[in-house]
């Protein structure tokens, strides 16, 4: 029984998913403003893997988007270069792994 709801759920989520649709002007919104890097033009129409999920996940009711926009700035607290990416060191630092 387990397993049949599962794949129930699974269908259900899949067809929402397919049923999902944006507007141009929705997709250029979320390749602006989600990103915390720097596009150039040709990346301001693009959405990267991690602006699709966030806004998958919002859009299915799974995260709301001040949540994001937390974690979003917690990321940028950590990542003190700015390069996109958090080191071992800057984690340390910013108390999100502990020292040795």
């Amino acid at each position: 029984t387990a397993t049949w709801l599962d794949h129930h759920a699974k269908h259900k989520l899949r067809e929402k998913l397919k049923q999902e649709k944006l507007t141009a002007g929705q997709f250029q919104e979320i390749a602006a403003s989600h990103s915390p890097r720097n596009k150039s033009k040709k990346e301001d129409e693009t959405i990267c893997l991690a602006e699709f999920l966030c806004t998958e996940l919002e859009q299915l009711g799974l995260v709301n988007v001040e949540h994001l926009d937390d974690l979003v700035r917690r990321f940028h607290e950590l990542d003190t270069d700015m390069d996109g990416e958090i080191t071992l060191e800057e984690a340390k630092e910013g108390g999100w792994v502990m020292a040795n």
